[in-house]
């Protein structure tokens, strides 16, 4: 009978143990693929961004948003509508990324489209700089999430014990 108990309980554990290291690669893979697949691209978009205000035209400006910005951000639209995260902690982290996700992307699309708008004569100055105000807000709002979002990561990896891709 002790035999028993010892190999059910055994079992169990090791239930567990599987349990446990199927929900930790998941949320491990997802944070190291959201490093490599979304950081690494918004890194280029800040690089695209400082090509922008280097311009030396608004027309040339617009260029570099429409044809280089909104490319890399559809590419990672993509990425991030591809997750299907199955376990309840990846679920979690992804809404959190993909909230900070749909807010970065409104305030880019926003702005490539209000300069773009500016140069053809279609708003004024001062509602150039009333829609730049108001992404300033999102912003504000996008980098809250991104806390939220590393917050969870860390709790993440203390609970699961493991190491994730730096995003820095």
């Amino acid at each position: 009978m002790r035999k028993a108990i010892l190999l059910i309980s055994l079992s169990v554990l090791l239930l567990i143990t599987a349990c446990q290291s199927a929900e930790s690669k998941e949320v491990m893979q997802y944070h190291n693929d959201f490093v490599e697949e979304v950081v690494n691209r918004i890194e280029i978009i800040s690089e695209e961004y400082d090509e922008m205000d280097a311009a030396s035209t608004d027309e040339e400006a617009v260029e570099i948003g429409n044809n280089k910005i909104l490319p890399i951000l559809d590419e990672i639209k993509t990425h991030m509508n591809a997750q299907k995260p199955e376990n309840e902690d990846t679920k979690d982290y992804h809404k959190l990324r993909k909230e900070w996700f749909d807010l970065y992307e409104e305030i880019v699309i926003t702005e490539v489209q209000a300069l773009d708008d500016y140069v053809n004569d279609q708003i004024s100055d001062e509602d150039l700089e009333e829609i730049f105000e108001e992404l300033q807000e999102k912003s504000v709002k996008a980098e809250e999430l991104a806390i939220k979002a590393e917050e969870k990561v860390d709790k993440l990896t203390d609970k699961y014990d493991f190491e994730v891709l730096n995003e820095e």
